[in-house]
């Protein structure tokens, strides 16, 4: 298990910072910017793969697009992709406040 100052230290090491706080919110500023560019291009993959835009989707799902496993499959990666996408720019906006 990593201690507290460990983390700070291998932070610090691992972004050149010296103050260990700054070195800690530069790391997660990066998470969070590497997790907001994989759920933009899931979205847009899924946006490319039917034409369509979430909300487009969902209303032609089970009329014009069948209920079938695919599409099911592809709602719910659609919809984690986009509640996923908004719970990390909450985040990145609650550390760029607090940073």
């Amino acid at each position: 298990m990593w201690s507290e100052a460990q983390l700070k230290q291998l932070a610090q090491e691992i972004t050149g910072r010296d103050d260990p706080l700054e070195a800690l919110a530069e790391t997660l500023r990066s998470y969070i910017e590497q997790k907001l560019s994989h759920y933009r291009q899931e979205i847009l993959r899924l946006e490319r793969k039917y034409g369509l835009a979430y909300d487009a989707f969902v209303e032609k799902l089970g009329q014009e697009l069948p209920l079938t496993w695919e599409h099911e499959q592809d709602y719910m990666a659609w919809e984690e992709a986009l509640t996923n996408l908004e719970y990390m720019q909450t985040l990145s906006r609650k550390l760029t406040v607090h940073a």
